[in-house]
This record gives C-alpha cells, sequence and structure tokens, in this order.
C-alpha cells in the first residue's frame, strides 16, 4: 500500500509539475524560440518537482543523504535532464508537432526519474 500510495503522489507531484512547465513552455513560445523556452520552462517544473518530491512524495525523515546533498543530486539530475528533453525535443520534433513532441519527451523524462529518486535521492523514505 506504501508503495502505491507514493506512485500515486509521484504522479500528482509529477503532473502539477508538468503544468508548470508545460504552462511556462507555451507562454514562453509566443515570446522566444521553442528551443530556448523548453530549457527556461524545464527549470520552473523542476523547482515545483523537487519541493513536491521533498516534501510530500518521499517524505522520510531519516534520508540517506543530507539535504544538502540531495538538493544538489536533484539539480544535477535536472541539468542532465534539460540535456535529454533537448535531444528528445529535437528528435521527436522533427516528425511531430513541437507542443507533442515537448509533452512525449516530459514523459519520457518522468518515467525514469520516479526510479531515479525513489533508489538513489530520496532512498530510505517513508
Amino acid at each position: 500500500m506504501i508503495k502505491n500510495s507514493r506512485v500515486l503522489k509521484y504522479i500528482i507531484s509529477g503532473s502539477l509539475a508538468v503544468l508548470t512547465e508545460y504552462t511556462a513552455f507555451v507562454g514562453l513560445s509566443f515570446f522566444i524560440s521553442k528551443y530556448y523556452a523548453n530549457p527556461i520552462s524545464f527549470v520552473g517544473g523542476l523547482f515545483v518537482s523537487y519541493y513536491l518530491n521533498n516534501k510530500w512524495t518521499f517524505r522520510a525523515r531519516n534520508y540517506h543523504l543530507s539535504k544538502y546533498r540531495r538538493l544538489i543530486t536533484y539539480v544535477t539530475l535536472g541539468l542532465i535532464n534539460i540535456l535529454l528533453s533537448a535531444i528528445y525535443y529535437a528528435i521527436i520534433s522533427s516528425t511531430l508537432n513541437g507542443y507533442l513532441a515537448k509533452a512525449l519527451s516530459m514523459m519520457l523524462i518522468a518515467i525514469g526519474n520516479y526510479f531515479i529518486f525513489s533508489r538513489h535521492i530520496f532512498k530510505g523514505s517513508v
């Protein structure tokens, strides 16, 4: 039950982060290139995701990493994800609409992140 609850919380937290990122992406796309809007919007989603996952989804009291190290690890993963997002976006947008390409690249990253969060960054959570 705990793991299912955590997955549900991850989906809710992720949905809010996705909403933040995608809304920023669409909004920024009216003013700047989608290739620039992509990483900028990603950063907004990253902050929402970290806060919700740290405080709610994986709310452990005795992490194997300190709060500072957890944040650094999370941001490092975020930087890797920005690169992956750009690569996915470039590949997918060559055949699909740019907005759909953004949504698909976000889904690919979210799936991989759950496993990294639960096994490394927030390991030891309740």
